[in-house]
């Protein structure tokens, strides 16, 4: 019996929440995903029964309708139907066939990423890790190495 089926879409750019306040990922599981682990089987089944990751949550049918969601959230952003380019957080309830009315939000006053917009590699965050100094370089012989364009 399917008990629960829900799915969301939202935009997250400057002025709405970010993803990291809609709880949409989990930051203490990004050096996981980026070692590889969320692909791996054995990773998976030696995670707690009741553990997020186990919940396999991926139904195909499910996710084309949220995919449709977030299209429509892409096509309100671009063409601001009715001078209305925010739809807000848009959430359904598959079980029940109920749309919740839509949300409107800001991130947490303690979240970092408000004060960090459009900062770039200025904003003190080595998101991906430290740059290797000779990564982007081609060495032919041990003793030179060019740079690659």
């Amino acid at each position: 019996m399917l008990a629960a089926a829900d799915w969301k879409a939202q935009t997250a750019t400057v002025g709405r929440p970010c993803l990291q306040c809609l709880g949409q990922y989990d930051p203490g599981l990004v050096q996981t995903e980026r070692e590889g682990r969320l692909d791996d089987p054995s990773y998976i089944e030696g995670l707690p029964k009741d553990h997020p990751l186990r919940a396999r949550e991926n139904v195909f049918g499910f996710s084309m309708s949220c995919a449709s969601m977030q299209f429509l959230q892409m096509l309100a952003l671009t063409l601001a139907p009715l001078g209305q380019p925010n739809p807000g957080a848009q959430l359904y309830h598959f079980v029940g066939n109920i749309t919740e009315e839509p949300a409107y939000g800001k991130c947490h006053s303690e979240c970092q990423f408000p004060q960090i917009t459009a900062l770039g590699d200025s904003c003190g965050i080595e998101a991906t890790g430290v740059r290797n100094k000779t990564e982007g370089t081609h060495s032919e012989d041990e003793g030179t190495a060019e740079t690659l364009v």
